[in-house]
């Protein structure tokens, strides 16, 4: 029998464990263990709750659907990211280079993960594609925190082109971020060709 994983469910071994301390990163951290086992597209619900020691009707509580499961997961992996870049982007001195070379450095973190990159490749999923592009509150969050202080300080120097906001500048930055991600077709010298041509001079007001 097939489930929405696109695999054969397999025989399911419930234990006595009670349901009902179980978390939404509990569950994402078994199923990152079945993904790094089996592959994404072969874990099926039933292997998440086997994992986690629960139901299958306890996951579906927490996570309704696939892409409810799979955006929690990027999600998390690209806060992780985020994390990683703090110390290298307060590292550049000016605008420009931030914008470059620490873009480049983002997209090859992100590519270097393999489960992230497992699941941006397999695309055909229009909700990941847009969860990609847009992220989420707690994302959104965490990047503005990684571009503020450069986007600050371009403000303070005048590199920064007015009446654009922290918010606005970082919503574009990553869905160039995640197109450029998506074209496997790219790249890092056409990344940076990109970016120098078409990002950098839409944020950034002429000398």
């Amino acid at each position: 029998m097939s489930n929405e994983w696109g695999s054969p469910t397999r025989t399911l071994t419930l234990n006595a464990e009670s349901t009902s301390r179980i978390t939404r990163a509990t569950l994402s951290a078994a199923a990152v263990g079945c993904f790094e086992r089996y592959g994404v597209h072969r874990t099926s619900m039933a292997d998440v709750a086997e994992a986690a020691g629960v139901s299958r009707q306890s996951v579906y509580r927490l996570f309704p659907t696939r892409a409810d499961l799979l955006e929690y997961i990027m999600g998390q992996r690209i806060e992780k990211m985020a994390k990683r870049l703090l110390k290298v982007f307060s590292e550049f001195d000016n605008f420009e280079d931030a914008l470059i070379e620490g873009s480049i450095i983002s997209i090859q973190i992100g590519q270097s993960d393999a489960l992230f990159a497992e699941i941006v490749a397999q695309g055909g999923d229009h909700r990941l594609d847009q969860f990609l592009l847009r992220g989420s509150p707690a994302v959104q969050k965490r990047m503005l925190e990684l571009w503020e202080g450069v986007l600050d300080r371009a403000r303070e120097q005048g590199r920064l082109r007015p009446g654009i906001s922290n918010e606005q500048a970082v919503d574009w930055i990553r869905s160039q971020h995640a197109l450029m991600t998506i074209r496997g077709d790219y790249d890092e010298a056409m990344q940076r060709f990109v970016l120098r041509t078409f990002v950098l001079p839409a944020l950034c007001r002429d000398k």
